[in-house]
């Protein structure tokens, strides 16, 4: 952005400054997840273990993910109208990012004070980082994807998957081609030959009304993940078509 921002110089336009602000919204909604997903891992690992020096970490991820909205909001500035109808009104999904500003910082202000409470004596051990080394491929996922469906009859979905660690889990992940209903999960289970999975989706789920659609999600032993169809490269799913007759 600073690249083209320099090799434009005086003779940028609306359109330019429009999309330069949308790349800057979308960098630091990046920067954002980034942070505050690790500081969820640090906070959950210091309820669950009661390991005092979790706490701070999570303070300092949510603490750096804040910031990251903060130049957000700047980025976003007046550019756009303050009561976007990003989605339905009564799920609060209306306004504008600077709205969301306060919450952010004041919920960061009651993990700190959370923070101050700790005894000093607590013992410590040490905190949660990343894996760096072993074995850091995902999972390697064949399927032929299923085209059609008959109402009423079970569908059986397949996938070969190999991994180096071993595979932890493979799950099929599948709804109505209709964004009112949430994933329902079924898991895949060994069959022979042992890599290949396999689970059955009911009959009474595939129903006329409906297309069907989903995708695979799986998982090694060394913590690796990976989900087809792979989103970088085609639609992150499958539609199935039902057959009304």
């Amino acid at each position: 952005m600073r690249a083209a921002e320099a090799s434009l110089g005086d003779k940028r336009g609306h359109e330019f400054d429009s999309t330069i602000t949308d790349l800057k919204i979308l960098a630091q909604l990046a920067r954002f997840h980034a942070r505050r997903a690790v500081a969820a891992v640090h906070y959950n690992l210091f309820k669950r273990s009661q390991n005092a020096v979790e706490l701070p970490e999570a303070v300092r991820e949510e603490s750096a993910a804040v910031g990251a909205w903060r130049q957000l909001v700047t980025a976003a500035g007046d550019r756009y109208n303050f009561d976007l109808a990003m989605g339905a009104r009564n799920f609060s999904l209306c306004g504008h990012w600077r709205d969301d500003l306060a919450k952010l910082e004041g919920a960061l202000k009651e993990l700190e004070a959370q923070r101050g409470l700790l005894p000093d004596s607590t013992p410590q051990e040490k905190a949660w980082q990343p894996a760096t080394g072993g074995d850091r491929e995902p999972p390697r996922v064949e399927h032929e994807r299923v085209r059609t469906a008959r109402a009423g009859q079970p569908l059986r979905v397949g996938a070969r998957v190999t991994d180096s660690s071993g595979v932890q889990s493979v799950r099929l992940r599948y709804r109505h081609v209709t964004q009112f209903e949430d994933y329902a999960t079924l898991d895949l289970q060994p069959s022979d030959p042992p890599e290949v999975f396999t689970a059955t989706v009911p009959g009474d789920f595939l129903i006329t009304e409906w297309d069907f659609m989903y995708f695979i999600e799986v998982t090694d032993k060394a913590g690796n993940g990976v989900n087809w169809p792979d989103f970088t490269k085609e639609m992150p799913y499958v539609i199935v078509k039902v057959e009304r007759k």
